[in-house]
Formats: structure tokens, C-alpha cells, sequence
């Protein structure tokens, strides 16, 4: 009984530590939480997303948000760094700089 536990145990330790299978989608929502800090989200996206090109890089984002503090307008950051950028801005950093 003690080793049915014990090897039902490292089964689901195991299965937790292997590579997930995520969409694409789902790749670029974790780089978004990579590039404003959620905790192992960037170790998700570098372990679990290699197979896919992730558009909102934490590069990408961090330009978006110095175009936003110059004053750049949501329609001009959507143009120039796609529909989903003001995703990489916290709500606070979208109340102080951006501007429709």
C-alpha cells in the first residue's frame, strides 16, 4: 500500500514538471505576464512556448511603453506595435500616459 502511494506520488510530481501544451495564444498572454513580473511566468514562456514566435516580447513591450511615455496615442502604438500592445501596460500605466 505504502508503495502504491509512494509511486502514485512521483507520477503526479512527474507529470506537474513536464512540458505543457499551450496555444499560441496562450504563449503570448504569459509574455505579457513575463514583461510586467507574474512570478514563473517567464520560465513558463522559455520552457513551454519555444515552438511558437511570440510577437509581444518583453522587447517589444518595453519600446511600446517608451513611445507611450513620450506620448505616443493607443492608435499610434496599435499601428506600430500591433492591436494587443496596450496589453503590456499595467491599468495605472494606462491612466497616467495613455491617451485615445
Amino acid at each position: 500500500m505504502n508503495k502504491l502511494i509512494l509511486l502514485s506520488f512521483i507520477f503526479i510530481l512527474f507529470q506537474s514538471c513536464s512540458e505543457k501544451n499551450l496555444t499560441a495564444k496562450e504563449c503570448e498572454d504569459i509574455s505579457f505576464n513575463c514583461y510586467k513580473g507574474f512570478p514563473n511566468s517567464c520560465n513558463t514562456l522559455d520552457n513551454s512556448c519555444k515552438k511558437y514566435e511570440v510577437h509581444y516580447t518583453k522587447d517589444l513591450c518595453q519600446k511600446a511603453f517608451n513611445s507611450l511615455v513620450i506620448g505616443a496615442t493607443k492608435k499610434t502604438l496599435e499601428e506600430n506595435f500591433g492591436n494587443r500592445i496596450t496589453e503590456c501596460f499595467s491599468d495605472k500605466e494606462k491612466e497616467n500616459y495613455l491617451k485615445d
